[in-house]
């Protein structure tokens, strides 16, 4: 999800104070402009700050488990882990994507 935000006007600890007083959720820094939320150990979401924008992504909250999932489209071919990532985990990450976007949107959005 992509939001629209004034250049300038939102920083990472703002994002992360309005993130962690609206879930409980872990909250965990990946570099100097992103933000992960972990809902579970295969569920996730990636917040990551652009000059104006904000884009929320629904994705796997650990580094090792995004290189797992890789290493399985290598080994087992495109078709069944993708198959597996759509029937185990998209619906579920695509729902946090769009709790944490909306809460952010109404917070910064422009």
């Amino acid at each position: 999800m992509k939001i629209l935000i004034n250049e300038g006007s939102v920083t990472l600890a703002t994002i992360e104070e309005k993130l962690a007083a609206q879930f409980d959720y872990p909250i965990s820094k990946r570099g100097k402009k992103m933000l992960v939320l972990k809902k579970s150990s295969s569920v996730g979401v990636q917040v990551v700050l652009r000059k104006k924008q904000l884009f929320v992504v629904g994705n796997f909250p650990t580094a090792s488990a995004q290189v797992l999932f890789a290493v399985c489209i290598v080994l087992l071919g495109v078709i069944i882990p993708l198959l597996i990532y759509f029937f185990a985990y998209h619906k579920k990450m695509k729902a946090m994507e769009n709790e944490v976007g909306d809460c952010l949107k109404s917070a910064f959005g422009t």
